[in-house]
């Protein structure tokens, strides 16, 4: 089994498709409401999330068959694991995609009082926990996932986690061309063929 740390605000949206929406909004308001909490946050997330950065996603999972999810985005505090599960499925992934969250807390070392914990300590904690190898792991983010963190406690202590960052551009999303570079740890370059491109 493989493993994708997930994040969606830089990843499944970007500036340009967020412009996009309120554009739309301001010329074409959506139609109905929602009736229920439960229908307004599946909304809200289906709202911004860009259905197009989201192909490329269910891109690399039609391809990497034995791939989950696990979420490492702010959205998880937010959202329950139905919710995040219903959006997928309205989106077109196949189901049982997610395998979890990553910890709020990460109890095996204490922060101090206000002390920032960088996003890599929540993924590294969730790794360990469930026995993954970095081998089998790769992060998604728009951010770095370990700032200001060299030679602290919150590194992971094998350095191999670095090779197995995907970096997106906020301002653009999850590319097509970023897909290839999650395929390409996944599964490695005899994993997968690539298009053929006629020029």
């Amino acid at each position: 089994m493989k493993v994708l740390f997930l994040d969606f605000d830089g990843v499944l949206n970007s500036h340009h498709s967020i412009l996009f929406n309120k554009s739309q909004l301001k010329t074409k308001p959506k139609a109905g409401c929602a009736t229920s909490p439960n229908e307004a946050d599946l909304q809200w997330m289906l709202d911004h999330i860009d259905e197009r950065l989201a192909w490329n996603l269910k891109f690399v999972t039609e391809k990497c068959l034995d791939l989950k999810f696990v979420i490492s985005s702010t959205w998880r505090k937010m959202y329950s694991l139905d919710r995040f599960t219903e959006v997928f499925r309205q989106l077109g992934f196949r189901d049982n995609l997610i395998l979890g969250v990553t910890p709020l807390v990460v109890p095996a070392q204490e922060p101090g009082a206000g002390e920032y914990v960088p996003r890599i300590a929540h993924i590294n904690a969730w790794r360990k926990d469930n026995q993954f190898m970095w081998s089998d792991c790769v992060i998604l983010d728009d951010h770095s996932v370990a700032p200001n963190c060299e030679g602290t406690k919150w590194l992971p202590e094998e350095p191999e986690w670095v090779e197995r960052f995907v970096q997106t551009d906020q301002r653009d999303g999850f590319t097509y061309a970023r897909a290839w570079d999650v395929l390409d740890l996944l599964m490695g370059h005899d994993g997968w063929k690539a298009p053929i491109i006629m020029m």
